[in-house]
C-alpha cells in the first residue's frame, strides 16, 4: 500500500535498466552515471574473478569518480546514507560524499535501518537541504519475510506457476537463499512457493517504509522532497534455469521498478514507457536540486520527463559486468536486446516486445542481419565509452570482517 500509493502521485518509470545484475557495480553506477566499465568496481572478491590468487582483492570506488553524495555536498546538502548491504561500505568507498554514512552487519530488517535514519533526521541541520540515501534488504535473499506476509501472496497472480523443480534443480538453489528449515517445509519443490517467498519481502519493507513516510509528512518535509525508489538488480527464480542474481543479463536479473515523486507529488500517477538507466538518477537529481553534474557522466537528465514536457526519448542501453562470465555485455534498443560473449563472439537476440521471457534467439533465424548490425552498434558504443578513460578503480585486501560476512552470505569461499 506505501509503494503504491507513492506510485499514485508519481512518474512511474516501467521501463528502467540496471547497468549490472548485482550490487556492487550497479550501485557505483547509480553513484556515478558511468557504466562498470569506467568506473570499474566490478570484481566480486575472487569467488568468480581473480579466484586462485595469492591475495584477494577488492574494487573500491576510486576517488577521481565524483559521486552524487559528493555534488550535493558541495552544493550546500546534508548527505546521510544508511545502508544494509555488506557491498555498499566505506571500506569500498562507497560514503565517498557522505557526512553520516552508517552500515550494519548482516541484513539487518527495514525496521533498524529506518530507525537509525529517523534518529539521524531528528537531529539534522534544518538550516541546510538534505539528502538521504537508503539501502534496504528485505526484498532479497535469504527469502525470509514473516510468514504471515508469505501466506498473504503465496496465491497472488503473479507468483502463480504450476512449475515443479526436480531434485537437481532444488539443490541447485543456494543455501543462503534459504531460511533454516524451510526443507521440511510443505510446497519447497514447487517454483511457486519460492517465487512467493521472495515476493513476501516486499510487504515487510512497505510497512516500515510506510511509517517513515507518514513522518516525513508530519514533519512538513515530504512536500519540499523528492523520493525515489528503485532497485539496482532483479532476481531469478528459474526464469532461465538459475537462481539468485549476478549471473546473467536476462530481463529479470537486469529490469528494476523506478519511481519518482516529485515534491508535492503529481495529482495522479503518470507512466513512462520508454527506456531509461539507473545512470539516469545522477544527473535527475542533481540538475533538481541545481548542483552540477559532471561532464563525463552518461546518464540523461529525466527533469523533462518529471514535468511532462518531454513525452519520449528513445534510447540506446548497455549492461555488463556479471558475476560469472564477466565477457557478458548487452544491449537494448527499443523492442530488441543483444546479448554478446566477447571472449567467443557469440550472441542472442531477443524481441522483447513479442518474447518477454527472453525464449526464443533470433541470431538463428532471418533476424541474422539485425543481429550482425546490434553487435556492430555493441562494440563501437563500448569502445567510445572504454576510451574515455576516465579512471581505475582502485584495490585494497579486505578485512577479515568483511571476508567472514561476505563468505557467510554466499557470496566468497
Amino acid at each position: 500500500p506505501t509503494i503504491d500509493a507513492l506510485a499514485n502521485e508519481s512518474v512511474v518509470f516501467s521501463h528502467c535498466y540496471a547497468p549490472a545484475p548485482w550490487t556492487k557495480p550497479s550501485i557505483a553506477s547509480i553513484f556515478t552515471s558511468l557504466y562498470p566499465t569506467n568506473h570499474g568496481v566490478t570484481n566480486h572478491d575472487g569467488r568468480w574473478r581473480g579466484q586462485g590468487s595469492e591475495e584477494i582483492v577488492k574494487g573500491v570506488l576510486g576517488a577521481p569518480a565524483q559521486t552524487l553524495a559528493e555534488a550535493l555536498n558541495e552544493h550546500g546538502y546534508q548527505t546521510a546514507g544508511f545502508v544494509a548491504n555488506p557491498w555498499i561500505t566505506a571500506e569500498y568507498g562507497f560514503d565517498q560524499g557522505f557526512e553520516t554514512f552508517n552500515t550494519t552487519g548482516f541484513y539487518p530488517p527495514a525496521r533498524d535501518v529506518l530507525q537509525r535514519a529517523t534518529t539521524w533526521f531528528k537531529a539534522r541541520d534544518t538550516s541546510r537541504p538534505f539528502f538521504l540515501y537508503l539501502h534496504l534488504m528485505d526484498v532479497h535473499g535469504p527469502y525470509s519475510a514473516p510468514e504471515s506476509d508469505y501466506q498473504a501472496v503465496r496465491g497472488s497472480e503473479s507468483v502463480k506457476t504450476a512449475a515443479r523443480l526436480t531434485e537437481a534443480d532444488y539443490n541447485a538453489i543456494p543455501e543462503y537463499l534459504r531460511k533454516p528449515g524451510w526443507a521440511s517445509s510443505p510446497g519447497m519443490g514447487l517454483l511457486q512457493t519460492w517465487r512467493g517467498r521472495y515476493a513476501a519481502g516486499v510487504r515487510p519493507a512497505d510497512r516500515e517504509l510506510g511509517a517513515f513516510f507518514d513522518y516525513l509528512r508530519e514533519s512538513d518535509v515530504l512536500e519540499n522532497t523528492v523520493v525515489v525508489v528503485t532497485s539496482d538488480h532483479g532476481e531469478e527464480l528459474f526464469d532461465h534455469g538459475g537462481w539468485n542474481h549476478g549471473t546473467t543479463l536476462y530481463e529479470e536479473q537486469l529490469r528494476v521498478p523506478l519511481i519518482i515523486r516529485p515534491p508535492g507529488g503529481l495529482k495522479q500517477r503518470r507512466d513512462y514507457k520508454d527506456l531509461v538507466s539507473l545512470l539516469d538518477l545522477y544527473p535527475t537529481l542533481a540538475t533538481l536540486a541545481g548542483a552540477v553534474t559532471p561532464a563525463a557522466a552518461l546518464g540523461i537528465d529525466l527533469g523533462p520527463v518529471l514535468d511532462g514536457t518531454q513525452d519520449s526519448a528513445p534510447r540506446v542501453l548497455l549492461a555488463m559486468a556479471t558475476t560469472e562470465g564477466p565477457d557478458l555485455v548487452a544491449i537494448r534498443a527499443a523492442d530488441y536486446k543483444l546479448i554478446l560473449d566477447q571472449e567467443t563472439g557469440e550472441t542472442a537476440l531477443y524481441n522483447l516486445r513479442n518474447d518477454a521471457t527472453e525464449a526464443q534467439d533470433l541470431d538463428a533465424t532471418d533476424q541474422a542481419d539485425l543481429a550482425e548490425r546490434l553487435t556492430v552498434q555493441l562494440r563501437a558504443r563500448l569502445k567510445d565509452i572504454t576510451n574515455a578513460g576516465l579512471f581505475e578503480a582502485a584495490t585494497d585486501p579486505p578485512s577479515e570482517e568483511t571476508k567472514e560476512l561476505l563468505r557467510s552470505l554466499g557470496y566468497t569461499n
